[in-house]
Formats: C-alpha cells, sequence, structure tokens
C-alpha cells in the first residue's frame, strides 16, 4: 500500500521545525505517534499502520527532536511535545484515532482535556510515562539532571553519546529490552536504528528522554490520574516479554476502570516486531461500538 510523504511546518514562537509525515489509506483519520526514544522513527509504527490503513487514513509523524524531523541543539523538555501535539491534531477537521507509543501516551493524556473534540479513541503502545534511566535506577533528579548535561556538552558529550549509541550497544538494548525475538532483529533492521541514533544533533533529545527530561508527569500516580479523567475511551496493549519495571507501570495503568487492556506477543516493540497481532488487537478495539 502506497503512502505520501509530507513535512509538516511548525512555529513554536521561537523556533522553527520540520516533521515530515507520511499518510497511507483512506477513510476515518488515525495519527499513528512512535515512541521517542534513541533510536525511535515513524518507521517503527510502519507495519502497523499498513495494516490499520485498510479502510483508514492514516498518518504517521516523528516527534520535532527525533527520527527524521529537524533536531536543534536545544534543552529538550516534555511541553516541546505536547504543544506539538496539539498543534497538529488542530489541523483535523472531525475527531482523529491515536495510536501512541512508549513515552508519546503521556503527551497525548496531557493534551486530551484541552482537545477533548480533537480525539476519537486513544490506543496506547506499551506506555510510559518515566525515563529509562530514572525506572531502573530510581528517581535521582541531580544525577540525571547532570548526566544530561555532561552529554549535551560540545565535546566530551559527543564522545560519551557516540559510545552509547554505537551499533554493538544499540544491538544490545535492542535484544534486551526492545525486541523478544533475536533473529527478527536482522541488520539491515539494526543499521537503519544506529542511524537514526546519529542523525546530526541527534545527542541532544535523545539525552533528555532517557534522563527524563521527556516526562510529562512528576508521578505515577499524577500519570495515572490523568488518564482516569480523560474522556476519551482508551485501549493499552503490551508485550508478553517487556521488562517487568516497565510492565508495572504499563499494568497499573490497564488496571484503571476506564482503561480497556490486552497482551500480545512481544517486548517494548512489539508492534514492529509483530504488527499483525498488534494491528489486529488495536483494529478490534478501533472498530468496537
Amino acid at each position: 500500500m502506497g503512502s505520501v510523504t509530507h513535512v509538516y511546518e511548525w512555529f513554536d514562537g521561537a523556533l522553527r521545525w520540520r516533521v515530515p509525515f507520511d499518510e497511507v489509506g483512506q477513510g476515518a483519520p488515525v495519527l499513528c505517534l512512535p515512541a521517542p526514544s534513541t533510536i525511535s522513527t515513524r518507521e517503527e509504527m510502519r507495519g502497523l499502520a499498513e495494516r490499520l490503513a485498510r479502510g483508514r487514513r492514516v498518518f504517521l509523524i516523528d516527534w520535532p527532536g527525533f527520527g527524521e524531523a529537524d533536531r536543534l541543539p536545544i534543552r529538550y523538555r516534555a511541553p516541546l511535545f505536547s504543544r506539538f501535539l496539539r498543534a497538529f491534531v488542530a489541523q483535523f477537521a472531525e475527531p482523529v484515532d491515536v495510536v501512541a507509543a512508549g513515552h508519546a501516551a503521556g503527551y497525548v493524556l496531557a493534551v486530551a482535556p484541552a482537545a477533548a473534540r480533537r480525539f476519537g479513541r486513544l490506543v496506547f503502545l506499551a506506555p510510559t510515562w518515566r525515563g529509562p534511566l530514572p525506572t531502573a535506577m530510581g528517581p535521582h533528579p541531580r544525577v540525571w539532571s547532570a548526566l544530561e548535561a555532561l552529554v549535551r556538552a560540545p565535546i566530551l558529550g559527543s564522545l560519551l553519546y557516540s559510545a552509547n549509541a554505537s551499533r554493538p550497544f544499540v544491538r544490545l538494548m535492542m535484544r534486551r529490552h526492545v525486541f523478544a525475538e533475536e533473529p527478527h532483529l536482522t541488520a539491515a533492521l539494526l543499521d537503519a536504528r544506529v542511524r537514526v541514533a546519529h542523525r546530526p544533533n541527534a545527542r541532544f533529545a535523545a539525552a533528555a528522554f532517557v534522563t527524563g527530561g521527556l516526562d510529562m508527569f512528576a508521578s505515577r500516580s499524577d500519570y495515572l490520574n490523568a488518564a482516569s479523567a480523560c474522556a476519551a475511551p482508551i485501549f493499552v496493549a503490551m508485550g508478553d516479554r517487556t521488562p517487568p519495571k516497565s510492565l508495572a507501570e504499563m499494568q497499573a495503568l490497564a488496571a484503571l476502570p476506564n482503561v480497556q487492556s490486552t497482551t500480545v506477543p512481544g517486548a517494548i516493540a512489539f508492534y514492529d516486531e509483530y504488527p499483525e497481532a498488534a494491528a489486529v488487537a488495536v483494529a478490534a478495539f478501533l472498530d468496537a461500538a
């Protein structure tokens, strides 16, 4: 199924951004938002989007600072992404269903109260609210802030980031947390993810994400309260081999009375590794009466 690529030009009051997005299919609109992470790109949603596009008009878009979007050398923070999302969905003349992966779920929940008429159904794939280092090692804001500043530094930061975005390190992280089956992690896929991680100025947004600088919520309770107050129907899908600490956060969200949920094969990026299974689960929720 063919797709058309566009560029969304967004002015954020002080900065201008060029953010590419793809459009595929015809029908009611669905917006697919990738997880903002070091190796993230809208391509990780491609297989899922093409399957959802059977009877739908699906949009895949990168985030500022990630994927193929402009990567400005700034200090990235979560409000940038909620403002970007609010501006992009304002273009739709009808309510749009949203499929958001990882941290993108938090930005959707932040925008939802002010954009209630813009959203239809909300699907969260392996949703997270807290960056990888705070999730794995606990909340140490001074330490994580200092580490982010170090990665942003001109010379030492580039060296430190390059080591942590090297092909062996990316492969290790994808094998341990992102994909469930090693044979699915092909050389071509790994090469593509490494290229994404090494785009010019990639370290700025990536460092903010890893250290928790892109967290939309300060605590789990704030995150769950936002989901509880959301007027739009919510569906959570998670992989059956998700790392335990991340899985616990997803299960806390799934346990809310206004949230439907399911478990599918895979790990963090199950929708990339098993797009057919993910599409079946997502389509059933979007099509429900």
